[in-house]
């Protein structure tokens, strides 16, 4: 038991450190992220709404919100789309680990736990890449948590099962087919 508590606390420990050094690289590069060739086609798209096959519509209605929105403000549209990226990834990266019920302590515990884990997920060095980069792969992958978290949860309970997993994941797959149709 006791090795058991030591593991824990060095995991938790290890965690804290990639939280800790991902937010003060996320805060210290926050206007700037990488560029990369797909940018500026998706920029593109914003600007003239000419769409192939392979294009999902919502990501270049983001761009095009984050550019009308910053312009009137006379800031850089970025910050903005970066700013929504690593807020719903948080918000879905946090649901999957409550969903995985890996906490299974009262409702605070849980929620301070998701909120951790959530954190933990969302420093990871990729993940960093993808939010704060003009792609819609940090949107796709945080909904595509959440919908695998739905699935355990589901498998897990059969509370889950029936209406409320088929609308969920209806809703997750129409968004992230309106992100990249491709992918999915």
């Amino acid at each position: 038991m006791r090795v058991r508590k030591i593991a824990n606390s060095l995991l938790v420990l290890g965690m804290s450190v990639q939280i800790l050094m991902g937010i003060v690289w996320i805060l210290c590069n926050f206007p700037s992220g990488w560029t990369y060739p797909e940018a500026e086609y998706y920029i593109s798209v914003a600007d003239s709404w000419v769409l192939d096959e392979y294009t999902g519509v919502l990501y270049p209605v983001l761009i095009k919100g984050s550019q009308i929105v910053m312009g009137c403000l006379g800031l850089p549209f970025e910050g903005l789309l970066y700013l929504v990226q690593i807020i719903v990834a948080f918000v879905c990266y946090s649901a999957f680990v409550i969903l995985c019920r890996w906490n299974r302590a009262g409702n605070l515990q849980s929620l301070l736990c998701g909120a951790f884990g959530g954190l933990y997920l969302l420093t990871v060095p990729l993940c960093v890449q993808w939010h704060l980069s003009i792609l819609p792969l940090s949107l796709l992958s945080s909904l595509f948590l959440l919908l695998l978290g739905l699935c355990i949860r589901a498998a897990e309970n059969d509370e889950y099962c029936g209406h409320n997993l088929v609308v969920w994941a209806g809703i997750l797959w129409a968004l992230m087919t309106l992100l990249a149709p491709d992918y999915w």
